[in-house]
């Protein structure tokens, strides 16, 4: 009732002047003389209702309000005062004042926040009224409703860092109060968009990490500003994290990678570059670059015992080549323990056969631990394989050595040598092993095969006509394939013709195979070669017995016999079997030729006996087969001036004078041999056919 009525607002200055000074001074009757501060109240408030700007109201308003606790009176003129106003600075004025005596005086948070946010809402002077609310807010535990108003205040505040201050706010309020990781996060990463080395939001963020449903968001936030902040500390930690919130494989991979390329170059921790490269490997054992990473580092840091640990924990789970033979590496060459490394190497090998590292690394151990089956093995394996011609040779040459000397193969080693031949069939070392190896095995065949390489690959042909006899002795000797063996004979014979000794092997070998006209073609050229006239004698016979006998050539084998006559006139036997060939062949003339050079052999060598028998066996084949009486007359004649005293010839003579029909002639011839007193039986024949020849002359 005490509130004044509102005033006419169109009085003149002079009166409203008047109307002041009366109502002061009759509130300070009312207190001063009649000691009535209600009364006093309201005069005040009427002047404040009247005049608003009066300062003297605004200051005596609230003293008396704080002595009668008349607090909610004072805020309902406030409230008065606002409603008749239309001043935006008065209304935010005494919103405040309202607000203040709700707050503090009547205690009511509730009608102090509505007039703190009216004069919030209108602008100038807001942050004293922001400051209150907030206060009020935070007092009340209102965080939602603190969140929102600092979210408007901010939306509709100036400045950037204006901006920053109250978005920071909202993070940390919504990151405490409320446990909103994400209204948080979002908080800071606007208050960092406005200034970006906040330290409060840069800190909020880094707490967050520990929340997992914010940790991805946060990460989010922070990587860029730390890579921007060109900090590797920080970046390693916030990597870190990031490992935590489900990555993929893939994805963790390329974080260790990054992890370990920060800790090595920019941190210059090779420890850490070492364990996380470690760990990278683990997540993508396929990774060459994770591989040689750790191998590298672990190097230089000599942490070979931990590789080892890593690669076997890996290769576990993903066997890859690459890492067992990094593994088989290190368990060589780091920590001297061959066998561990073979274990692991032979996995490569047995999957992957022609894998040369696998197989240079078995090599290595096999020769530390000197073991010379493995060795020969893995030899000849890399042999196999090798592209480059000179490494196959020697690796085969290895192989064949140690199957050979150590290992006592020889079974092995050929076949070893042999491919050393498949590379190049003039070695001459490999020649001489595998030619050595076939004699011990008694593997003659192999052997031929050798030589047969080695002699085309001389060009010397003293050594090239010396391998080859040798494999025409083993065909004819050993394998007993004559006919290869004649072949091998006369591929001799071309590189030395006049090599009698071959010829004669040659000769035997075409006996044997019963090649008659091979044997004459043999036995021909030997003749041609042969030093001595007995050598070349006993060839032309047998070649002549040859014809004869086997071939079934008497003509031919008289020719060889002529020869041989021609040789060794007094070659008895060649004289005989030349006159049956003669006689057989019924070649009267040449017999005849034959027996009379055959008498005339005897006859120098003094056996006149034996002269005057092929003189008498001249002369009847004369006579009887030749047709030749004449002749045989001429040669009887000789006989008989050879041998007066021998009656034979004489009678032979009779008899063909009888024949050609001279009686006269054969009746002397008789005559004359009786006067030699032939025995008994043969003067009585002689008597017998003289009586004969008288009886016929006389008619």
């Amino acid at each position: 009732s005490y509130l004044p009525q509102s005033v006419d607002r169109f009085v003149t200055p002079g009166e409203l002047v008047r109307r002041r000074d009366d109502h002061a001074a009759l509130a300070r009757v009312y207190e001063d003389g009649l000691r009535d501060l209600t009364a006093a109240f309201g005069a005040w408030a009427r002047l404040l209702v009247e005049q608003p700007e009066d300062a003297e109201a605004q200051k005596e308003l609230p003293r008396l309000a704080e002595k009668t606790g008349a607090f909610e009176r004072l805020t309902r003129i406030y409230e008065t005062v606002i409603d008749d106003t239309v001043d935006p600075q008065r209304v935010r004025t005494f919103a405040m004042k309202a607000g203040r005596v709700a707050e503090f005086g009547m205690v009511d948070l509730g009608a102090a926040t509505k007039h703190y946010r009216r004069a919030l809402e209108l602008g100038g002077e807001e942050p004293r009224a922001l400051a209150e609310l907030e206060r009020i807010y935070r007092q009340e535990g209102q965080w939602r409703e603190l969140v929102d108003l600092l979210g408007r205040a901010a939306a509709s505040a100036m400045g950037s860092d204006e901006q920053a201050t109250l978005l920071f706010k909202v993070g940390e309020i919504s990151a405490r109060q409320l446990g909103d990781v994400a209204g948080a996060v979002t908080a800071y990463r606007e208050v960092l968009d406005r200034d970006f080395a906040h330290p409060g939001a840069r800190a909020g963020l880094r707490e967050l990490l520990a929340e997992p449903s914010g940790r991805a968001a946060a990460i989010g936030v922070l990587e860029p500003l730390y890579e921007a902040d060109d900090d590797p500390a920080a970046l390693v930690e916030l990597l870190e994290a990031k490992l935590t919130i489900g990555a993929s494989g893939r994805q963790r991979a390329a974080i260790l990678e990054r992890i370990a390329q920060l800790a090595e170059v920019r941190l210059r921790d090779k420890a850490q570059a070492f364990l996380a490269a470690g760990r990278w490997l683990r997540e993508e054992p396929g990774s060459e670059d994770a591989a040689s990473l750790v191998m590298r580092l672990a190097g230089e840091l000599r942490r070979w015992d931990e590789v080892a640990g890593l690669l076997a924990d890996v290769v576990a789970v993903a066997p890859t080549t690459e890492l067992l033979l990094s593994l088989g590496w290190v368990e060589l060459e780091h920590r001297r323990d061959p066998r561990a490394a073979e274990k692991v190497v032979r996995r490569v090998a047995e999957r992957d056969p022609e894998n040369l590292p696998a197989l240079a690394t078995l090599e290595k151990i096999y020769r530390i631990v000197d073991d010379p089956a493995q060795l020969a093995e893995v030899l000849w394996r890399r042999g196999l394989v090798e592209l480059e011609p000179v490494v196959r040779r020697k690796a085969f040459v290895e192989s064949a050595r140690l199957r050979e000397e150590r290992l006592e193969e020889p079974t092995g080693a050929a076949e070893a040598w042999g491919r050393v031949l498949d590379l190049d069939e003039k070695d001459a070392l490999a020649h001489a092993r595998l030619a050595a190896i076939y004699r011990r095995l008694g593997r003659f065949a192999a052997l031929v095969e050798v030589l047969e390489l080695k002699a085309r690959s001389t060009a010397d042909r003293g050594v090239a006509r010396a391998i080859r006899l040798e494999i025409a002795q083993v065909l004819e000797g050993d394998v007993g394939d004559l006919d290869r063996a004649a072949e091998a004979f006369s591929a001799v014979l071309e590189l030395a013709p006049d090599d009698g000794q071959v010829l004669a092997r040659l000769a035997e070998v075409h006996r044997r195979r019963r090649d008659w006209l091979a044997l004459r073609d043999a036995l021909a050229r030997q003749v041609a070669v042969v030093a001595t006239p007995r050598e070349k004698v006993a060839l032309l016979t047998e070649l002549a017995l040859m014809c004869e006998r086997e071939r079934g050539e008497p003509e031919e084998a008289a020719g060889y016999l002529a020869e041989v006559l021609d040789i060794d006139n007094a070659n008895g036997p060649a004289y005989e079997a030349r006159e049956r060939l003669l006689f057989a062949a019924e070649r009267w003339e040449e017999l005849v030729a034959l027996l009379l050079r055959h008498a005339d052999v005897m006859g120098t060598l003094g056996d006149f006996e034996r002269e005057i028998e092929f003189l008498l066996r001249a002369a009847e084949v004369a006579e009887r087969h030749q047709g030749q009486p004449e002749l045989a007359v001429e040669i009887l004649e000789r006989i008989h001036r050879r041998e007066p005293l021998n009656a034979a010839p004489l009678v032979r003579l009779a008899a063909i004078y009888e024949a050609l029909g001279d009686p006269a002639r054969c009746v002397e011839t008789l005559q004359k041999a009786l006067a030699i007193s032939p025995p008994g039986p043969l003067a009585a024949d002689l008597h017998f056919r003289l009586g004969r020849i008288a009886k016929s002359e006389e008619g």
